[in-house]
């Protein structure tokens, strides 16, 4: 009669049937967990959105409390045909989104893409209260020289409908932010 080993040393280790089956297993299982995690990250990022958004309502209560007024679009002038004092919303809030810094060294008073406010380096600063999380064009835009220009923002404000400022009649639109506007809070 055949000699039967003992037990004890009978080949250990995963047949090839059953490491299959494993990984199958797992690879299932990282199929179900992913959309799961991709759901809990833009939730994250929705809740960051929201946040941003509360941060600029927050900043432009500030703004109306020290200044009795909504800022402005933009607030402009015209000499020799050229637009001298454009700056946008965006950085007159500055100083109430806790970026004082940044605020001291913009120019209100000219242009923002002037050379004396882009060697500030303001405009081409990445500013996390105007950036959406799941912005895809999250990165600095560059002039035709390649050189870094100006960073986008996510978040706009109402200008109103079509005519938002009409340099004739010195004019602005119906939204509570056109250029050159004064529009305080309703009593």
């Amino acid at each position: 009669s055949p000699v039967s080993r003992p037990s004890s040393l009978a080949p250990c280790g995963f047949t090839l049937v059953e490491l299959l089956v494993v990984i199958t297993i797992i690879g299932v299982l990282i199929a179900l967990l992913l959309p799961a995690v991709q759901a809990a990250r833009e939730a994250a990022r929705r809740m960051q959105c929201l946040n941003n958004l509360k941060q600029i309502g927050i900043a432009l209560h500030s703004y109306v409390t020290a200044n009795s007024t909504f800022p402005p679009s933009f607030c402009g002038e015209t000499q020799s045909g050229q637009n001298i004092g454009w700056w946008s919303i965006h950085g007159r809030l500055l100083p109430y989104l806790e970026q004082g810094n940044a605020y001291d060294r913009v120019k209100l008073h000219i242009a923002w893409d002037a050379a004396e406010n882009l060697d500030t380096g303001v405009p081409k600063m990445r500013m996390a209260a105007y950036i959406c999380p799941s912005d895809i064009n999250d990165r600095v835009r560059v002039n035709a020289s390649g050189n870094p220009y100006i960073y986008p923002q996510t978040y706009g404000f109402n200008f109103g409908t079509w005519l938002v400022w009409d340099p004739v009649t010195k004019q602005g639109g119906d939204g509570v932010f056109h250029v050159n506007s004064r529009i305080g809070p309703a009593a």
